[in-house]
């Protein structure tokens, strides 16, 4: 019984660690993405 309130504890503090930390890795993947592209952009302009 208190092994399974522990996992359920787990697994709740997990899900909300993941959906703070998703929306995050995801801006940072976007932001990384556009900044390779407008570099690439501002190189092949010389």
């Amino acid at each position: 019984m208190i092994t399974l309130l522990a996992i359920s504890g787990v697994n709740d503090l997990l899900n909300k660690i993941l959906g703070i930390a998703m929306p995050i890795l995801i801006a940072i993947a976007v932001v990384s993405a556009i900044i390779m592209i407008v570099l690439g952009q501002f190189f092949w302009t010389f």
